[in-house]
């Protein structure tokens, strides 16, 4: 960020901002291409993102075995069967799996977990938090160089700021990481933290209308908002890894809502009252919740509604039918 936020400056005062918009899409849609190299030449044909792709008899990319297959598994080895017979069972029924592809979800059952899993506290505490997030995040990297011409100071003097962003941002993932690893701090803990401070800084930014401030305003959110990818990992710990690719559908979604609404607001905000101020208060009072409400983890966790019907049973042994599979391969080998 640090450094686009400069080459995009440049361009626009060389190109106009059409032109510069214009040659910055070119650059990044190289990005599509890199990306192709990513896969290896003999996955071409199969790969799940090939539109065009052959279908063949065997599967060819390397899947885990079904959770139900897993499960009875496990009910077996609670009946006191071999640990090696229940490894050698596991490792066929892997073979077999390979030899018919991963199961489909159809659009009738996407529906029915969907549902099931709006019915979750513990979801819906996500992706309410999840959502003002992405509301409010942006809010800051789009109108903070507006906001610094506003207080007269220079275009390039703005872009240097707005480049802070990106170095705050490349220091504080690695900070982070390093700080809630040593101290195992649950992720959505770890996202509380950093959103809250985050959002307190920005609710505070209009203190801070120098240019001065606006440099230490920006480094500092830019250290803060490394820490958003702990929520993803709280979906992964929370929600199990069965309804991970499932709740991250709706999450997605919502994030788009997010990211067309936040800015736009925050634009309203400023022309009914000529100033960024309630811009930046609204963006940083939604980012201040969004990590505020995580500290309802463990009353949600507690009130969550236990099913007994078959979804649940899976959803509740995955993990440990995951780890039962590992130790039982392990002993075969």
């Amino acid at each position: 960020m640090f450094i686009s936020t400069e080459i995009l400056q440049k361009l626009t005062e060389a190109y106009t901002w059409k032109g510069g918009m214009l040659i910055f899409g070119a650059i990044h849609l190289h990005l599509c291409v890199v990306g192709l190299f990513l896969i290896r030449p003999d996955q071409a044909s199969t790969h799940a993102l090939n539109y065009w792709k052959k279908k063949t008899n065997s599967y060819q990319v390397t899947t885990s075995l079904d959770t139900t297959e897993t499960i009875r598994m496990v009910e077996d080895c609670n009946q006191n069967i071999d640990k090696n017979a229940l490894a050698r069972k596991i490792v066929e029924a892997e073979e077999k799996q390979n030899q018919t592809g991963p199961p489909k979800r159809s659009i009738k059952e996407f529906m029915k977990i969907s549902w099931k899993l709006w019915g979750k506290p513990s979801f819906m505490l996500l992706i309410i938090s999840d959502s003002f997030s992405w509301m409010a995040t942006y809010i800051p990297f789009v109108h903070l160089v507006e906001r610094a011409r506003q207080l007269d100071i220079d275009d390039e003097t703005s872009a240097l700021i707005s480049s802070c962003n990106g170095i705050g941002g490349a220091i504080g993932r690695v900070f982070l990481a390093i700080v809630f690893q040593k101290i195992k701090i649950h992720p959505l803990y770890a996202y509380a933290i950093t959103q809250s401070l985050a959002g307190l800084a920005t609710m505070l930014s209009p203190l801070w209308s120098t240019t001065e401030g606006l440099f230490v305003y920006a480094t500092i959110f830019g250290f803060m908002s490394g820490g958003y990818g702990y929520i993803k990992a709280s979906v992964a710990l929370m929600l199990g890894r069965e309804l991970y690719g499932i709740s991250f559908s709706w999450f997605l979604l919502l994030e788009g809502f997010g990211l067309a609404l936040g800015p736009t607001i925050g634009g309203l905000l400023y022309s009914s009252t000529k100033s960024y101020d309630m811009t930046f208060i609204f963006s940083g009072g939604l980012i201040f919740i969004s990590g505020a409400m995580c500290v309802w983890k463990n009353m949600v966790e507690s009130c969550e509604l236990v099913n007994n019907d078959d979804y649940d049973e899976k959803v509740k042994l995955s993990d440990d039918a995951l780890e039962l599979k590992i130790t039982a391969i392990s002993h075969v080998i």
